[in-house]
């Protein structure tokens, strides 16, 4: 009789010892997370202001990357035609004053 109570009693206080430890754990995890929200909050920030800082959703904003970048091409290639045209011009012109020597 006596042996069972003691055991009991310390079935119960290993019991109420191992809650009081995963408390304690859980505690220290929500803490953790609560630094690791934090954490991704500033980077979210950080990478907006610097990637996006118009702040557009990111089908738009992968919209408006994606025509600035075409226009830029466009603008390449006709700066390409501009100068091939400027080259054979230029070789034009030498071949006509050649020409009247």
């Amino acid at each position: 009789e006596k042996s069972k109570s003691e055991i009991d009693a310390k079935v119960e206080e290993a019991v109420k010892s191992a809650n009081a430890e995963s408390d304690k754990k859980l505690a220290e995890l929500k803490e953790g997370l609560a630094k690791a929200q934090k954490q991704e909050t500033i980077a979210k920030k950080q990478i907006f202001n610097v990637f996006n800082p118009t702040r557009l959703s990111i089908p738009q904003w992968i919209s408006e990357r994606d025509s600035t970048k075409k226009k830029i091409e466009d603008m390449e290639k006709k700066i390409e035609g501009m100068s091939s045209d400027n080259t054979s011009k230029a070789a034009q012109s030498s071949k006509v004053l050649e020409e009247e020597k």
